[in-house]
């Protein structure tokens, strides 16, 4: 999904929009979070948050679709929670974990957290949590 920088510049501002869409789940992965959409929305403080804590900027965010396309699915935290590792080609040594989660009964998905980690958070992550989808090169 290819979100225009002048509508990801006005929802940082606060112009207009609370929220956009980030991304399209697959069905299986929606089904996972017993979600009735394939949208991905990202809310304004938590476009803020991903700015200002894990420098994350707009050309980052290409990177939640093919997360959620090709990384590793993880069960997350909570059954409404899912975890994606994704390994892209500028550094294989920092992976990107991309956190999502469905919210009023699965009337909306919302992405929670993508920042660059460490290989060691990851294997304990892949250690603690069940994986449902190997990576996919």
């Amino acid at each position: 999904m290819i979100l225009p920088r002048r509508v990801f510049r006005d929802l940082l501002l606060g112009r207009a929009t609370v929220r956009v869409v980030v991304a399209s789940l697959p069905t299986e992965i929606a089904a996972q979070l017993s979600a009735n959409t394939s949208d991905v929305w990202l809310a304004r403080d938590y476009a803020l948050k991903l700015r200002d804590r894990h420098n994350v900027g707009y050309e980052n965010l290409r990177l939640v679709q093919a997360a959620i396309d090709h990384g590793h699915c993880l069960l997350g935290k909570a059954d409404n929670h899912l975890e994606f590792i994704y390994f892209d080609d500028q550094n294989s040594n920092r992976p990107w974990l991309l956190v999502i989660k469905s919210a009023r009964w699965g009337q909306e998905v919302w992405l929670v957290s993508l920042y660059r980690t460490h290989r060691q958070q990851i294997q304990s992550k892949l250690r603690r949590h069940r994986m449902l989808r190997e990576h996919r090169g």
